[in-house]
């Protein structure tokens, strides 16, 4: 059972989560499941890993402290870019003979990284503005 959300088909029926984000539960949900779905795979493809992952990709929105769903929301994008990013390193080792899925897994790991670190700005610009506001 995962440690951040208890959802049993109807949306009606979900516990508040855990002081990690603060966040409503409907929004908290929203995060989770829309997160998820854009995760790749895990690399073992058991119930166990899948949960593993949902719960470490929730770990590292949750370590760059959103306080709402806006910043929530970039915290999240650049915990999926980088998570594909990773996945296509892991490709990059499996295809290293093949030059030419090298080099278009090489640019795509640059455009993930981008993503990833931009997502991380917009971040840290929405905390700024919302620091500057209070």
């Amino acid at each position: 059972m995962s440690k951040y959300i208890t959802y049993n088909g109807n949306m009606n029926n979900i516990t508040q989560p855990s002081s990690h984000l603060g966040l409503p539960a409907r929004t908290y949900y929203q995060l989770v499941h829309a997160l998820a779905a854009v995760l790749p795979p895990p690399v073992n493809d058991t119930p166990e890993a899948l949960l593993a992952r949902n719960d470490a990709a929730i770990d590292a929105v949750a370590a760059m402290l959103p306080t709402n769903a806006n910043e929530a929301g970039f915290a999240a994008q650049c915990v999926a870019a980088r998570a594909q990013a990773d996945d296509v390193l892991r490709l990059l080792r499996k295809h290293e003979g093949d030059i030419n899925v090298v080099m278009r897994l090489n640019a795509q790991y640059v455009a993930m990284m981008r993503a990833s670190q931009g997502a991380h700005g917009h971040l840290l610009r929405a905390r700024a503005v919302r620091h500057k506001r209070e």
